[in-house]
């Protein structure tokens, strides 16, 4: 049986802190944590090392001033449950009163009842195996941005190919399906406004998979998808190839 004498993060818990220390060197680690104290040992905590001695959780200090900002690593982490190796069964992440977990991922992020509501940091746990929790596998977060070129031509070309895409989705503006996609869009024109490589993609991404996913409103609108996805194509490779 392990002790708080003998414990040791995960190997992933390691290397997620190395990523977030390295995109916020000055970052504040006021309520940054690891292994639990004395009040985390009388119930069922991450934070108490596991029966092979190890901690599979960690706590990130929100701290937007200083480069970590919880909001956007926990979108970024959020994205990738139940695809990373130390993001499988048994993973979660909780933040702002918020719980999103790989078990029950269907449900997306749900209220959290804890007594600490995670609102001064953010929390990580990863998967309950070995093989997960041991992964070295990069998180790839908080990747800093590069930015595309002030080019008012490729600005054109980007919102016109994206005029063509949303012309061709085959999406009811008026469902649920349709009035995220459209949420999507404003993101993604955001995106395109700040010249962001990375949050264009992502939005690009997002925005593909739900227009692939969503019921046809009519057989006929088959075409319209494959319109959609030629445009989202298109879209991502002048991103790809022209910044």
């Amino acid at each position: 049986m392990s002790t708080r004498k003998n414990w040791r993060p995960a190997r992933s818990i390691d290397t997620i802190r190395a990523e977030v220390n390295a995109a916020a060197p000055k970052r504040s680690t006021r309520s940054d944590g690891t292994v639990g104290d004395l009040a985390h040992s009388n119930r069922d905590s991450d934070h108490n090392p596991n029966e092979a001695g190890v901690v599979r959780a960690t706590d990130l200090t929100h701290d937007p001033a200083g480069g970590l900002d919880c909001n956007q690593l926990m979108d970024e982490l959020a994205a990738k449950l139940g695809t990373h190796p130390a993001l499988g069964p048994g993973a979660y992440l909780i933040w702002n009163r918020q719980i999103i977990s790989t078990d029950r991922l269907a449900e997306g992020w749900r209220r959290y009842y804890g007594v600490n509501g995670h609102t001064k940091h953010c929390h990580v746990s990863v998967a309950r195996r070995a093989s997960g929790y041991d992964s070295t596998q990069r998180f790839g977060v908080l990747v800093p941005i590069v930015r595309l070129p002030a080019s008012p031509s490729l600005r054109g070309l980007l919102e016109d190919e994206l005029e063509a895409w949303l012309h061709a989705m085959p999406l009811d503006s008026r469902s649920d399906a349709g009035r995220a996609a459209w949420a999507k869009v404003g993101r993604l024109r955001d995106a395109i406004a700040k010249y962001s490589v990375a949050q264009i993609e992502r939005q690009i991404a997002e925005l593909d998979a739900l227009v692939r996913a969503t019921p046809l409103r009519k057989p006929k609108t088959l075409a319209g998808r494959r319109r959609a996805a030629y445009h989202a194509r298109q879209v991502l490779r002048i991103v790809q190839e022209k910044y």
